[in-house]
């Protein structure tokens, strides 16, 4: 299995976790940065609602990659307004995710992963989204259980 990371992180809570993945499982690794940075904690939460309310979809800097070579994309991402931030879908648009197994992997307060998916679904067209992955503010310590299910 060839695998990437692709993730955003904010305030290094979901980096944390796609260094841990780049340990365990020797993947590729990509940081998605938006155009704009976010700001502190109250100016990103009033401009990812407007992002949201306006659909926006923000920039971003990083050139696609080529992604034929990979069979497995882990996407990891924190959970704004119950959806992975708006200039990650906008990259994640434009990648080839056809027929590739997708595993996301989310930070978060307290929403869950759950209400991502269908955003993701959407972003990443043609892929098959499995095991996805929480870390929030109420569940952090289930990292290797999670791993455990694709790494044997």
């Amino acid at each position: 299995m060839k695998s990437i990371i692709i993730y955003y992180s904010k305030s290094g809570r979901t980096e944390k976790i796609a260094k841990k993945l780049l340990k365990d499982t020797g993947s590729d690794i990509i940081q998605v940065k938006p155009k704009k940075e976010y700001g502190n904690y109250a100016a990103a939460v009033a401009r990812v609602v407007r992002e949201k309310i306006m659909r926006i979809r923000p920039a971003f800097i990083n050139s696609i990659p080529d992604l034929s070579e990979y069979d497995t994309v882990f996407i990891g991402y924190p959970i704004w307004a119950s959806a992975p931030p708006a200039f990650m879908c906008a990259f994640l648009r434009q990648c080839d995710m056809k027929d590739k197994t997708v595993i996301p992997f989310a930070t978060s307060g307290m929403t869950n992963i759950s209400s991502t998916l269908v955003k993701l679904k959407e972003s990443c067209r043609g892929c098959i989204i499995k095991y996805p992955y929480n870390h929030s503010n109420r569940k952090k310590d289930d990292y290797d259980d999670w791993k455990a299910q694709f790494i044997k």
